[in-house]
């Protein structure tokens, strides 16, 4: 794979282009080599978890819905906490759906700027470590898929040495 040049846009002029960029960019943000599932969305997992990136060269975004917290008993009084937390989580907007809170962050993708996707994988990046908190403060179960004795859980995920925006404190 060839060396990003973050700043420089990549033309995405169909899903199948746009999906490319974006593999690519994942690719190179998280180390390893990413794939899209059966029906082209892009799992990714940042720590232990999990993250789909859809794309659409249509309306030009990237859309990233990262899965926080499940099973959430009391919906009104999670949707008071949720704005507290929106507050403190700027960069994604939280969404309360049934039982289940995620986070949704929509990257502009006509054309696609890879600094911009990997700041939002570093959004992402921050939030995790923050799940088992936001999962006891709106009275829910953490969405992470770690099991007991994974030497891995908890460990940081090492965007780039950052997000790339040098400066914001991300390291």
């Amino acid at each position: 794979m060839s060396e990003l040049d973050w700043d420089s846009p990549i033309a995405t002029g169909n899903d199948d282009a746009l999906r490319a960029a974006v593999l690519r960019v994942f690719s190179a943000v998280l180390a390893e080599e990413i794939e899209p599932d059966t029906d082209g969305d892009v799992p990714i997992w940042v720590d232990d978890v999990l993250t789909y990136a859809v794309v659409d060269s249509r309306a030009g975004v990237v859309e990233l819905t990262t899965y926080l917290v499940e099973r959430i008993a009391g919906r009104t009084r999670a949707a008071e906490v949720l704005v507290d937390l929106q507050a403190q989580w700027p960069d994604a907007r939280l969404e309360l759906h049934q039982d289940r809170v995620t986070a949704v962050q929509r990257v502009p993708a006509r054309p696609l700027v890879p600094v911009h996707l990997a700041r939002a994988v570093a959004v992402v990046a921050a939030l995790v470590p923050h799940v088992p908190e936001l999962a006891a403060r709106l009275g829910g179960r953490a969405c992470v898929f770690d099991e007991p004795g994974d030497e891995t859980a908890g460990e940081v995920v090492d965007l780039l040495g950052g997000c790339g925006c040098d400066g914001c404190g991300c390291r």
